[in-house]
């Protein structure tokens, strides 16, 4: 469920020498032997303002922190992680009562592939996706590093092929192979991350701004460590730019497509443009049809269409090559056995909300029948 959270907090000069005179110590000594005494947590101060204020930033990885051996985190796990970071606040600030603000979440969702050439073909099929969804646009180079001592060592994770980044300034989606990432970092892979396939959707401070701002939404953990939170999220940009759909060849597709009853036009129809976007990519295959003239333009309803029938059946937008070896012409995604979980959680948590309606609505009309017969006889 959760990755890693960041907290910030900003204080003033005053505060800054309070925490000094609490400590003894210089306010970054006072980080540093904070970390060294708790290695799940990670401090650091930025650098003053023009109003000579502070931030403090606080990095947590939950995994760490909760000990958790399976890697496994769920939302009852949240009154151990702040109590945590209370704990921390109190060991910080003493009597000064400062709370840390959200700053950054992010969430993960680990599939397993157990053959590298099975996620080899996957990340060569995720790589032919769109180049923008939404305001999010698809970054080729992405550099990730690591502290080696006092120098930064710098990865390019692209290098590897197994790191795909979709982001903007306010929230980051990203897929990478976590055992290559760790090879790469000269790091020991631990169980859980074997053969492991990592989805991220990160928050940024931008991104929590605006949902505070215009939904209401309050800057805190216990807002964001919510299954249906989780949920919202991995469905709107996992699901949403890598599909949940399998990959399959142009003959399978005519198959599957004649099996289940759709028309002979919407089949020719659907054939052109997979074709298309096999050659051109997703927005290539729109404005390409959009400006033939020898064909109709792929509208907005057509493309609605199209997807929701291939949904339907299973079948990923983009078609494997006909010279990719694959066994029965099928290569299988990951992340469609995990939709259907959430697409179940989902159901059952609108079914349980129409139920607490119908149970409501009930009560409100048997309170007005009570009112009204109350009324009759009174008047009589």
């Amino acid at each position: 469920m959760l990755h890693t959270v960041e907290f910030y907090i900003n204080i003033n000069q005053r505060e800054k020498q309070l925490m000094e005179e609490l400590h003894g110590k210089r306010i970054k000594r006072v980080l540093r032997e904070v970390e060294n005494n708790y290695p799940e947590f990670r401090l650091r101060i930025g650098k003053p303002h023009l109003n000579k204020r502070h931030n403090i930033y606080l990095q947590i990885d939950a995994i760490e922190l909760l000990k958790c051996e399976d890697g496994i985190i769920t939302e009852a796990d949240y009154e151990q992680v702040q109590e945590r970071i209370v704990e921390l606040e109190k060991i910080l600030f003493g009597h000064l009562h400062l709370k840390f603000i959200l700053n950054r979440i992010d969430y993960r969702l680990d599939v397993k592939v157990h053959s590298d050439e099975h996620r080899e073909c996957l990340f060569k099929m995720w790589g032919k996706l769109a180049s923008k969804y939404g305001h999010l646009t698809k970054r080729t180079k992405k550099k990730k590093f690591r502290k080696e001592g006092d120098r930064d060592i710098y990865i390019d994770c692209q290098q590897f092929k197994t790191t795909i980044y979709i982001a903007s300034k306010a929230l980051v989606v990203c897929v990478y192979d976590k055992g290559a990432e760790r090879k790469a970092k000269n790091e020991t892979i631990k169980t859980y991350e074997e053969n492991v396939v990592r989805f991220e959707v990160r928050l940024m401070a931008r991104h929590l701004a605006y949902k505070a701002r215009e939904k209401k939404i309050k800057r805190t953990l216990k807002a964001y460590f919510r299954q249906d939170t989780f949920d919202y999220y991995i469905r709107k940009y996992v699901f949403g730019i890598f599909g949940t759909g399998h990959f399959n060849k142009i003959n399978k597709v005519r198959e599957q497509l004649a099996d289940n009853g759709v028309k002979t036009k919407d089949q020719q129809e659907l054939i052109c443009f997979l074709k298309d976007v096999t050659k051109r990519g997703i927005e290539g295959a729109i404005s390409y049809r959009e400006n033939s003239k020898n064909q109709k333009g792929c509208s907005r309803y057509k493309f609605i269409k199209y997807k929701i029938i291939l949904d339907v059946l299973g079948i990923n937008m983009i078609m494997l090559p006909i010279r990719e070896k694959v066994e029965g012409d099928v290569l299988m995604n990951p992340l469609y056995e995990v939709y259907l979980e959430s697409f179940e959680r989902l159901i059952l948590k609108m079914l349980c909300i129409q139920i607490l309606l119908r149970q409501e609505y009930t009560e409100i009309v048997s309170y007005q029948l009570t009112t009204l017969t109350k009324n009759k006889f009174h008047k009589l």
